[in-house]
């Protein structure tokens, strides 16, 4: 189960790792009017890959019986560090995207000349992206090696020095130390924490599951430009000591309050796992 939660995730920052990148090539060479429809293009081939080549079929394990017990919300809640976890993916989400509305404005602030700051920035967030790729490949192997709780906590208090870099930077070379630790950081804190939650589900339940998930990642998504973008106005390094603080307080949340067990077999009957 790590191993392909990691496995889709990495797909997942990729994307924002190659986009910009891609994006900023066709839109010189091809305008930007032309770059939407090669946008377009891509979603049709995403369309097109769903609808002929996805295999659509059961769960091995998955309950056919209409006499099964019905996987409610509040069922998933009641899960074993569920609540926890979704607070978690909440507080990653928040925290890693509330570098887009200041990273920009900061990188200038810190002595980057106008003209460099797009791809300064631009080379940044690539890093972040490819650096969280990295974390969300390598998070099965760390826990096939110690539990969930210590990789999630150990991941979120790393994170939070590669923030506290930025904290500190006076100049834009130190915030190329900081910009990898902070992005595998999330990466592996990320994956552990979506991979635990599965683990707790039963296979009925997972769809239920992922979804507030999922929930909880979009709002982190939705409300982190609101909140950092009203506070960068005021101060951009406030913004990353919030992430800072944030990403500690999160690290000693999971310590205390997430009960450690062991990760259950992901292919085990969800009778078993009930």
């Amino acid at each position: 189960m790590a191993y392909a939660i990691g496995f889709v995730q990495t797909a997942q920052r990729l994307g924002p790792a190659i986009g910009p990148i891609v994006g900023g090539a066709v839109a010189q060479m091809a305008g930007l009017r032309n770059a939407f429809l090669v946008t377009a293009v891509f979603y049709l081939v995403a369309v097109l890959l769903v609808a002929f080549m996805y295999d659509e079929h059961r769960a091995p394990h998955a309950r056919t019986d209409e006499s099964a017990e019905r996987v409610t919300f509040r069922n998933v809640l009641a899960f074993e560090n569920f609540i926890v976890l979704m607070g978690v993916v909440f507080g990653l989400q928040f925290i890693d995207r509330s570098f887009g509305p200041v990273l920009p404005l900061f990188v200038a602030e810190i002595g980057t000349p106008a003209g460099r700051v797009p791809i300064v920035a631009g080379g940044l967030f690539s890093i972040a992206a490819g650096a969280g790729a990295l974390g969300h490949h390598f998070c099965g192997r760390l826990l096939r090696r110690a539990p969930a709780r210590r990789v999630i906590a150990v991941s979120v208090a790393v994170g939070a020095a590669g923030a506290s870099v930025y904290v500190l930077a006076r100049s834009p070379w130190l915030l190329l130390l900081g910009t990898p630790i902070f992005g595998v950081a999330i990466g592996v804190a990320t994956t552990a924490a979506y991979t635990a939650a599965s683990s707790v589900m039963p296979t009925s339940a997972r769809g239920a599951g992922f979804g507030l998930l999922t929930t909880a990642s979009l709002a982190g998504l939705a409300l982190s430009p609101i909140v950092n973008g009203i506070l960068g106005a005021t101060s951009i390094r406030a913004v990353f000591l919030l992430d800072t603080v944030g990403l500690i307080t999160l690290a000693f949340a999971v310590s205390r309050l997430m009960i450690a067990a062991p990760l259950l077999d992901a292919t085990a009957p969800a009778t078993e796992e009930l």
